[in-house]
């Protein structure tokens, strides 16, 4: 699945770039309800960190294994991408998602007054349902629909609105978003956030974030990016699928599947965006654990 394969390759290329060290990457199969036997891998490899992408809703599975097998208590730091601990099934997880550093474009925790009033209305209309991405997803696609549609006065062929979406800029409750004029792609930015208890329930709360990350991931060239990694730790991968590089020494495991995206979030998916979130969380990561990381990924 185009999307995991190239989250593994950016974060393998970008971590190990900075200096850190993949001991070793597994796949595992797509919508896989046992993840244990590659969570127990990831254990023995006594790496510092896991880095886990699976589909959203898979996280529910991932981290109840991931307690039970002990991983939390041999000191294993969670990290990936914000599928993993999904808004609408964070609250399913519960207090084992407590720490779990993520890389997003939106939180349902997100502090602005565009969010606050999209959260109230959407589990007002849908008692007990928290929003998660695809919801925002949806809502800015038939807001780029809706004002294209007004700005062409209605009566646009599809090539006419897909003109007018050209460089549309508005403020959606994830905060800033545009269309990049050149690629059509979505400029947005991008959260770190870690899972916390609020009143009780587990929420992703925003410590730091990539403005205007779009086609060409943030701002920065790439070696400024690569840069905000400190050097150190140790790194190898030993995944017995695709194994494009091979640096010395280390331990590491990975599990993950695919990631379902829906409307314009597809642009979100590109390996030069996860590239830099990671090293954003990676940056946090070393600072409360050191320099080995653990991947584990899905395949088809």
């Amino acid at each position: 699945f185009a999307p995991g394969l190239d989250a593994e390759k950016t974060f393998l290329a970008r971590f190990t770039a900075a200096g850190g060290t993949i001991v070793e990457s597994v796949r595992t199969p797509l919508r896989n309800p046992d993840y244990a036997p590659f969570l127990q891998r990831a254990k023995d490899s006594k790496a510092d960190a896991l880095f886990v992408f699976v589909p959203s809703g898979e996280g529910l599975a991932v981290m109840k294994q991931f307690e039970e097998r002990g991983l939390r208590q041999a000191g294993m730091k969670m990290i990936g991408p914000g599928d993993v601990v999904d808004d609408d099934i964070l609250e399913s997880i519960g207090a084992p998602a407590v720490g779990v550093i993520t890389s997003f474009h939106y939180s349902a925790a997100h502090e602005s007054p565009e969010n606050r009033a999209y959260v109230d209305a959407m589990m007002k209309a849908n008692p007990g349902m928290r929003p998660n991405f695809h919801s925002v997803g949806g809502y800015d696609g038939m807001h780029l629909i809706y004002e294209s549609l007004k700005k062409t006065g209605g009566t646009a062929t599809g090539e006419q609105l897909v003109e007018a979406m050209k460089g549309m800029k508005w403020t959606s409750p994830r905060g800033p978003m545009s269309i990049d004029p050149a690629t059509r792609d979505v400029v947005q930015t991008i959260y770190l956030r870690e899972v916390k208890m609020v009143n009780g329930k587990p929420w992703n709360i925003e410590f730091d974030k990539v403005e205007n990350v779009g086609p060409a991931g943030s701002g920065d060239p790439p070696d400024a990016r690569c840069a905000r990694l400190p050097p150190g730790g140790r790194a190898s991968s030993g995944r017995p699928f695709a194994r494009p590089c091979d640096p010395p020494g280390g331990v590491a495991g990975s599990a993950r599947g695919p990631i379902r995206r829906m409307g314009i979030d597809d642009a979100r998916l590109r390996s030069p965006q996860a590239a830099d979130t990671q090293a954003h969380a990676l940056h946090q990561l070393r600072k409360e654990a050191g320099g080995v990381a653990a991947s584990v990924r899905g395949r088809r």
